[in-house]
């Protein structure tokens, strides 16, 4: 037979409630971290969006540059081979004429 005596009893209560009141502690102490953690990781991911955001306006921003600078240089080109052919075109003719009608 098991004779329990008060104090012990009393004593194992107020263990159990120490216990238990360390125990909800750390579970607030565990879910006020969890809470931070899951701030820091939402500020993390708005970070990155943004820097994917941006990183992509700066991709389009050096296409469209590129674009610009090709179409700039094939005009170029064009322009140079057309005045060639103006500058071939007039010293054909300047031949061509006779020096007493100059």
């Amino acid at each position: 037979m098991c004779v329990f005596h008060s104090y012990d009893l009393i004593d194992v209560l107020v263990e159990f409630y120490l216990l238990e009141s360390q125990m909800r502690t750390e579970i607030d102490e565990l879910d006020a971290t969890i809470r931070e953690l899951q701030d820091q990781n939402s500020s993390f991911q708005e970070k990155l969006v943004n820097e994917e955001t941006e990183k992509l306006v700066a991709i389009k921003s050096y296409e469209n540059e590129r674009e610009t600078r090709d179409a700039a240089e094939n005009s170029r080109d064009t322009l140079s081979l057309d005045l060639q052919r103006v500058n071939q075109e007039n010293k054909c003719f300047s031949d061509q004429v006779p020096y007493s009608w100059v």
